[in-house]
């Protein structure tokens, strides 16, 4: 027989105690003997005092466990460290309280796989929002995203009212495709190329005859499409007007000095002949780039370096021509500071078109049908499901589609880290860049397209985990705001040969999956 020593028990008395907790006792003759023998609430039983415990029964569980309160510790480890120890006891463990998922009652929530928890069993990779609603859906939050890129459709129903403020900064009015240069209007009226176009204006000559992306609108929908409407998709931010629409590219691509004071503009700071934004960002969401390093472009290291000075977070895609960053690197991707993101189907390996290289940052659901290798636009259940329009031309009807790229990537990572700082407004670009990198979901790894296994030296540290960064927010601890200095980085020499992405001087070619063709429509 087990000697109880140590421990004071109540067998059925209702007190609350200061932590709850479930055990099993070692011995349950004992255990039945001491039932029948104590029935009365509240009465202590001395067995002992050497642990300064005292433990009362609360009810007796299916199992032979037992439901119980303990007083006299400082908390519920201190216990369990106690009892863990005791001869008596076989197992004890937290009455840990359990909540419901938090899920939205969309429609087509369901279909999107990149919001959902991790399961290695189908495999399904996505970010577990559903517990990262638990901790915040977003509600009232004023944590806004500049979504810098074609402008957006901004009656599209599940965006409407999910947007504030915004502008058009395309200076060049044929690639605008809106009859003027830069103005307050920040709609997307779409960025189809003709063969006319082609043949017409040299600024469309080495771009392909292309339908209406709705690129912008796209991007929005991941971060904030109105959620728990019953109408289309779940936005990852729930609450509030979280979008600044600022429109950048048009007719096929966009000037780096446009998108330089994009940048600048969007957290609020003074642009030449621009009025003053009133609705500044933290988080600037770049789905686009082009191909050359930052230090080549003092223009855009200053717009990081100012970004980064007024608080800001950029968020920017790594690309999708399956290359190594580590040799061919991007603006603003290459820029200090900057979070890189790549990638990855739904298995959780690479997607087959995203960059990678030790300048990732992290990875993030971003589609990957390798079947429609020439398309933006992808089937279900291997693409990421957004809000879009099925004009191919101009905007007619809204509708959702299935897309790939790791242009849909990035906003997975934006709308998480508006959450993250909803919950905490203090937090740095340091703090969440750490938050989000130790938090990630590991990368799996498969016998079958080895070529596409991930690594944390080809993209970064792991897969997006929205429910472990919020609980890392609420929880902690957090890191210290400030990295440690280190040296200086050596500069390498620009490679010869030139080239790069630009179709003409200055110009940003967007990172979608090269063509825009045929599309995969949910009405």
């Amino acid at each position: 027989m087990v000697v109880l020593v140590g421990l004071l028990l109540s067998l059925t008395g209702t007190a609350q105690g200061k932590e709850r907790l479930i055990v099993k006792f070692a011995d349950q003759q004992l255990r039945a003997q001491m039932l029948s023998e104590h029935p009365q609430p509240g009465r202590l039983i001395p067995l002992g005092r050497e642990t300064g415990l005292i433990m009362r029964q609360l009810r007796p569980m299916s199992g032979g466990f037992d439901v119980v309160t303990v007083e006299g510790v400082e908390d519920a480890e201190q216990a369990l460290e106690i009892l863990r120890r005791h001869p008596a006891i076989r197992s004890v463990e937290i009455d840990r309280r359990v909540y419901p998922m938090v899920e939205p009652n969309d429609p087509l929530y369901a279909k999107q796989w990149a919001l959902q928890s991790v399961d290695p069993s189908i495999p399904r990779y996505g970010i577990d929002m559903p517990a990262a609603w638990d901790r915040f859906t977003g509600e009232n939050n004023p944590v806004r995203v500049a979504v810098i890129d074609t402008g957006l459709l901004l009656d599209h129903p599940d965006i409407a009212g999910r947007w504030v403020g915004g502008y058009d900064f395309i200076s060049n009015e044929v690639i605008a495709n809106d009859g003027d240069g830069r103005d307050d209007n920040p709609s997307d009226p779409g960025d189809w190329v003709s063969e006319e176009d082609r043949e017409n204006h040299s600024e469309f000559e080495n771009c392909p005859v292309s339908d209406s992306s709705w690129h912008g609108t796209l991007v929005a929908g991941i971060i904030a499409a109105a959620s728990n409407n019953g109408e289309g998709i779940a936005g990852i931010q729930w609450g509030g007007p979280a979008i600044v629409p600022v429109r950048v590219l048009g007719k096929c691509t966009g000037f780096l000095s446009d998108l330089v004071d994009a940048m600048t503009w969007s957290v609020g700071l003074a642009v030449p002949g621009v009025p003053k934004n009133p609705y500044p960002a933290r988080i600037l969401n770049v789905s686009l780039g082009a191909y050359g390093r930052c230090d080549e472009s003092p223009s855009m290291r200053a717009a990081v370096e100012a970004v980064h000075k007024a608080g800001g977070v950029i968020v920017a895609a790594a690309g999708n021509d399956n290359k190594n960053l580590d040799d061919e690197p991007m603006m603003p991707a290459s820029c200090e500071g900057v979070l890189v993101i790549t990638a990855t189907g739904k298995r959780g390996q690479r997607a087959w078109y995203a960059n990678f290289g030790s300048s990732v940052t992290l990875a993030a659901p971003g589609g990957d049908d390798e079947e429609k290798r020439s398309l933006i636009f992808s089937t279900a259940d291997k693409g990421i499901l957004s809000t879009s329009n099925n004009g191919t031309r101009e905007p007619e009807q809204s509708n959702y589609e299935y897309v790939q790229g790791t242009s849909f990537a990035v906003p997975h990572v934006s709308g998480v880290i508006s959450l993250m700082l909803g919950i905490n407004p203090e937090l740095t670009r340091h703090q969440i860049t750490q938050i989000l990198t130790e938090t990630a979901t590991p990368f799996p790894t498969y016998a079958t397209k080895t070529d596409l296994n991930c690594s944390t030296d080809l993209c970064g540290a792991g897969i997006l985990n929205a429910g472990q960064a919020l609980a890392r927010v609420q929880d902690g601890p957090l890191p210290s705001p400030e990295p440690e200095p280190e040296p200086e980085p050596e500069i390498k020499s620009a490679p010869s040969g030139g080239g790069g992405a630009f179709s003409l001087p200055g110009l940003i070619v967007i990172m979608l999956v090269l063509l825009f063709a045929r599309r995969h429509w949910v009405v």
